[in-house]
């Protein structure tokens, strides 16, 4: 799973720090280190809180896909 750079780069682009988003998450900053640098792996549902945060899909994080846009039931 190459969630690395995803993470970071969905971070980065809100303006958040590590802090902050480990705040949003409820866990510590060093659990989204150790994500950002491929030592760990958010669990699914922390998974789902980083989508449903930053309007994308779990899909788009994990790099299943390219398409940044969220899939609403909506759609289909």
């Amino acid at each position: 799973m190459l969630c690395v750079n995803r993470i970071r780069l969905l971070r980065e682009e809100a303006g958040l720090t590590q802090e902050q988003l480990a705040e949003k998450l409820y866990v510590e900053r060093s659990t989204v280190a150790g994500w950002e640098m491929g030592k760990r792996l958010p669990d699914i549902d922390i998974l789902c809180a980083m989508a449903d945060y930053f309007d994308t899909s779990v899909d788009y994080i994990i790099n299943r896909t390219s398409n940044r846009k969220c899939y609403s039931k909506s759609q289909g």
